[in-house]
């Protein structure tokens, strides 16, 4: 313990040098999240939001590491070399032993020979175990509030591998533009974008997803259709599984 306070204590500088470059980052950070919380879409306004906490607690953090560092080099390695450097006193006493009579060994005796007695144990009798069918979950078709926001393919339960055709439409009055975009149910997750379409969609082909670079879990879809003015609708969302 007292090396690790005398080599903070010594490169306390270059310490905080790391700790400044360490927070620039989060600095840079910070500013863009601010800057995008000022965007008319509540999705990207969420992103920002939760982009500027993270920001904000990294900072607290290395701003935590450089007042313990300000500490030790401070206060703490000055009362450890204070310490070492106070004399102790080493009593010269002279012990005069009175030499005892080691006791003899002790004579061997015969120890019994124990014959081990085998028993043999029952043998298990098998039990026949009925195998039990996992139930799959059918696949139905997007409940989407909608009608010019709609999935159609992939539905809903349904089991993604490689690329994955995205089928259904993206119609609305004074249409803007249209994007997909999904997260993952298994850990707290945010919205994450795929792709952006500028022609809107009647019924047909909207894009494809490749979700092979995804882990395998439970992930929800949505498909979100923007007007001319920056309004949307409610979205589409499908609720879905990736294997690997």
């Amino acid at each position: 313990m007292r090396i690790l306070v005398k080599f903070i204590a010594k490169n306390a500088n270059y310490l905080y040098i790391i700790c400044g470059l360490i927070l620039l980052p989060f600095l840079s950070q910070i500013q863009r999240a601010r800057r995008d919380r000022l965007s008319i879409f509540p999705l990207e306004k969420e992103s920002a939001n939760k982009r500027l906490r993270r920001a904000i607690l990294g900072v607290g953090l290395v701003l935590g590491i450089a007042a313990g560092i300000f500490y030790i080099s401070s206060y703490a390695e000055p009362t450890i070399a204070e310490f070492d450097e106070t004399p102790t006193s080493t009593p010269t006493s002279v012990l005069f032993a009175t030499p005892t009579r080691q006791p003899l060994p002790p004579t061997p005796m015969e120890t019994p020979t124990v014959t081990p007695t085998v028993t043999r144990r029952p043998r298990p009798t098998q039990q026949e175990v009925e195998a039990t069918d996992t139930p799959i979950p059918e696949v139905i078709a997007a409940d989407c509030p909608n009608p010019g926001v709609r999935i159609a393919s992939p539905g809903v339960n349904a089991v993604l591998k490689g690329t994955v055709e995205i089928r259904g439409a993206a119609n609305i009055e004074n249409f803007g533009y249209y994007k997909f975009e999904f997260r993952s149910l298994s850990v707290a997750d945010e919205w994450h974008h795929i792709y952006t379409g500028e022609q809107a969609v009647s019924d047909g082909v909207l894009g494809y997803w490749n979700v092979d670079p995804l882990s395998a879990g439970e992930y929800q879809f949505q498909l979100v259709v923007v007007d001319a003015t920056g309004n949307y609708p409610p979205p589409c969302q499908v609720r879905l599984s990736i294997e690997d």
